[in-house]
């Protein structure tokens, strides 16, 4: 072999060194590159995330705060009318329909239609939209009540239609009904409507017996509304006579599907996140730091339901004890922010809202979730890199 030949080949030799240790050096380097690169991209979608889920958060939570505060006040002109009322003589030429009237369906106002607002499910399974009345109220007598005991208070109640309806416009998209209960037995609610359970007693409604422990604008928690059977929350008010005396309470009546479905937050949150609205209970009832969850998403499920039934209530819990204290620390002080801890099991995202009156909103999103469109950009990822890899590792062999 001649010596040129020689001195190449060991040329070659020595110059392969090099180049294996620089291909070593450059595919670390790329392959930390790669991690990196899926690193930012990670925590970019978690602040991001984290941010988003904030902001709707605290503007559910506003929203939630104004609705209250405009049913609180068409509650108060409510019950002020109503007290003229009681405290006027009764309207002599005054025409009452009965919740019976609309269950036959004969000799109903003028104005009755089939309201696409106010339906329930029947034993079927099947949506049935009831028939009301936007211009007459409708009563119902308590059993055991004699009618014409009440007659004076039917004819009073009567002068509320024009009141009814100026409330109801300001109230179309949040309220269902509007209720008046008296302490003799008489039931008024508008619109008029019929699907009232016999049996209906409204002393006995949680409503009323709500309205005995304040003389402000107070709040039930869920119950099932008699006629419609959705899940629902009433904003309560006493009524006095001019003397002072107990005669009542009114009431406005507003399905948690309108508390927790909102076209704007669900077309702005990217993840399904799981809508809970939370009550801390008050310090006397001697509970502690914990609260419990008064509506959430799976009740804005039109089902047949029992208007007897007695809804059960969940205490908010996770399984990350110290998250969740300071979590309940920030409630009580009307923080918002956003903490990591477990919901149900599940690793999760939660966002909550500046509370009032302890009445306070959580989002809460699993973190899989959340990362998913992460652990998709992260094998693109992992593929373009292999690719350059391969090209690579061809240009090496050549």
């Amino acid at each position: 072999m001649r010596f040129r030949w020689k001195l190449l080949i060991l040329l070659l030799l020595i110059s392969i060194g090099p180049l294996m240790l620089m291909r070593t050096i450059g595919m670390g380097s790329f392959l930390k590159f790669r991690d990196t690169l899926i690193d930012r991209v990670r925590e970019n979608r978690i602040t991001s995330e984290q941010q988003r889920l904030l902001l709707m958060a605290d503007a559910h939570a506003l929203v939630l705060w104004k609705t209250a505060s405009q049913v609180e006040a068409a509650l108060m002109a409510m019950a002020a009318h109503a007290e003229q009322l009681l405290a006027s003589p009764p309207a002599s030429d005054a025409r009452a329909f009965f919740s019976g009237d609309f269950d036959a369906g004969a000799e109903l106002p003028d104005d009755t239609i089939v309201s696409s607002r106010h339906f329930r499910q029947n034993k079927n399974g099947e949506l049935e939209f009831l028939t009301v009345s936007f211009a007459e109220p409708v009563f119902q007598v308590s059993p055991g009540v004699d009618q014409a005991a009440v007659a004076d208070d039917i004819a009073r109640f009567s002068g509320m239609r024009e009141s009814f309806q100026r409330l109801f416009r300001l109230l179309a998209d949040i309220a269902i009904w509007q209720n008046i209960g008296l302490a003799n037995g008489l039931f008024c609610g508008y619109p008029g409507h019929g699907k009232i359970p016999a049996a209906f007693d409204t002393r006995l409604q949680l409503w009323y017996e709500e309205s005995m422990e304040s003389k402000d604008p107070a709040w039930t928690v869920p119950f099932v509304d008699p006629a419609t059977r959705q899940v629902v929350v009433a904003a309560v008010m006493p009524l006095f006579q001019g003397s002072g005396e107990y005669a009542g309470a009114v009431s406005i009546i507003v399905p948690v599907s309108n508390l927790i479905e909102n076209t704007l937050f669900s077309k702005n949150i990217p993840a399904a996140p799981r809508v809970l609205l939370c009550k801390i209970p008050l310090k006397a009832e001697g509970y502690g730091q914990r609260a419990f969850i008064i509506a959430q998403d799976e009740q804005i499920e039109t089902k047949q339901r029992s208007w007897r039934a007695e809804l059960e209530f969940k205490w908010l819990e996770s399984g990350d004890n110290q998250q969740f204290r300071a979590f309940m620390d920030d409630v009580a002080a009307g923080k918002s922010d956003v903490r990591r801890m477990k919901f149900e099991g599940q690793d999760s995202l939660w966002a909550y809202g500046r509370a009032k009156s302890g009445t306070f909103v959580v989002l809460i999103t699993p973190y899989a979730e959340i990362l998913a469109p992460v652990q998709a950009a992260a094998a693109a990822v992992q593929n373009r890199v292999d690719a350059l890899l391969a090209v690579a590792h061809y240009g090496m062999v050549i």
